[in-house]
């Protein structure tokens, strides 16, 4: 009667293993599934023209914008 019980819990045992690596394995596939046919609109980048700065006024600007963040206006 012990040995019944014993496989009886292990036989439970493999039932609960193949359905977590059938999840698994479902999972695996559903990831792959998805990521090889999402539709992704696609994006164009568009240019446009600015002024080049250099370096040493970028960090001047920088470092004012730290010490003295401009102003706001009030409504009053």
């Amino acid at each position: 009667m012990g040995k019944e019980e014993k496989r009886g819990a292990a036989d439970k045992q493999h039932y609960v293993l193949i359905g977590y690596v059938a999840i698994c394995v479902m999972m695996i596939f559903a990831t792959l599934f998805l990521a090889f046919t999402a539709d992704v609109p696609t994006v164009q980048a568009t240019e446009t023209a600015t002024r080049t700065r250099s370096a040493v006024q970028l960090t001047l600007d920088a470092d004012y914008a730290t010490i003295a963040p401009t102003p706001t206006r009030s409504g009053s």
